[in-house]
């Protein structure tokens, strides 16, 4: 049985579209009801102008001309059909299904990973995890504000005021942000023709073939060095000197060395987590490809 936000949600319609409008004809499809539909139904409203439709609780009324009701009780039924997975993931990937069962696991350092989850950006986006379709401005923003909260451990960056102080000193200077940087959602939001979300190798890409010769780097400040490198004669600047990760400074020459040849710091997986991961390696190389 509908709950009541959705027989209103009903009566609202049909409030809209039958007001007003005549009954033409009359076509009783179920005759196993609670309550039987008298005999001679059709003959009583035929014809008779419907005045308003209300609700008492869960009913709808639906009135006619000289305040005669009729009495609607919605009901709903359902199947249960079962197909094999493949076909489950294809129609979830495509959103078509009418209601899934999902869980949503979340780390204790949520990340960027929240904009596919809840963002309105995604709810569109075939393959993402808004299932729920949900596009709402203030959940937009609440994560804006959660990824800013944590962009740096030395101090928050304040992206927007970067973004206008850019525009204001330079008009020839382009920004790079990389999308794993905590402020590209604030950069997406309030960012110009002149702010680049870029991996590491767009970025170098995008550099060489830039006519510009400035940019402003707002992430992790070891990728400078690469940047540097790679597009010579080009003007690489930190928007923070003091924009280091103290996580990303764990992964050393040594440890990796040692990973490769000795089989240390292995790290393991329980296997659906596994599988959920490789899904998401796979549809980021089916999309640079």
């Amino acid at each position: 049985m509908p709950e009541l936000p959705e027989v209103e949600t009903i009566r609202r319609a049909l409030e809209a579209r039958i007001t007003g409008r005549r009954i033409a004809s009359v076509d009783p499809r179920r005759s196993a009801l609670r309550v039987a539909m008298p005999p001679d139904l059709a003959a009583r409203v035929l014809g008779r102008r419907i005045s308003g439709v209300s609700r008492r609780a869960k009913y709808l009324l639906i009135g006619l001309e000289d305040d005669d009701l009729l009495i609607a009780h919605l009901g709903m039924s359902g199947r249960i059909r079962t197909i094999d997975p493949a076909a489950y993931q294809n129609r979830v990937r495509d959103f078509d299904f009418d209601m899934i069962v999902q869980t949503f696991p979340e780390s204790l350092s949520p990340g960027n990973e929240q904009l596919f989850y809840w963002g309105s950006a995604a709810a569109d986006q075939q393959g993402s995890r808004n299932y729920m379709g949900v596009k709402s401005k203030a959940i937009d923003a609440m994560i804006a504000a959660l990824l800013a909260a944590h962009v740096f451990v030395s101090a928050p960056h304040d992206i927007v005021g970067t973004l206008r102080s850019v525009a204001a000193a330079d008009p020839d200077a382009e920004l790079f942000i990389h999308p794993e940087c905590g402020c590209a959602s604030q950069a997406m939001a309030f960012g110009n023709e002149r702010t680049q979300i870029l991996s590491t190798e767009k970025m170098i890409d995008y550099a060489r073939r830039s006519p510009k010769q400035r940019f402003l780097v707002a992430t992790e400040t070891g990728i400078l060095h690469r940047l540097k490198r790679e597009a010579p004669g080009k003007r690489f600047e930190a928007v923070r000197d003091d924009a280091e990760c103290r996580y990303m400074k764990l992964t050393t020459l040594e440890k990796v060395r040692d990973s490769l040849r000795d089989g240390r710091h292995e790290v393991t997986v329980a296997p659906e987590l596994a599988d959920r991961a490789r899904l998401a390696i796979e549809r980021m190389v089916a999309i640079g490809a």
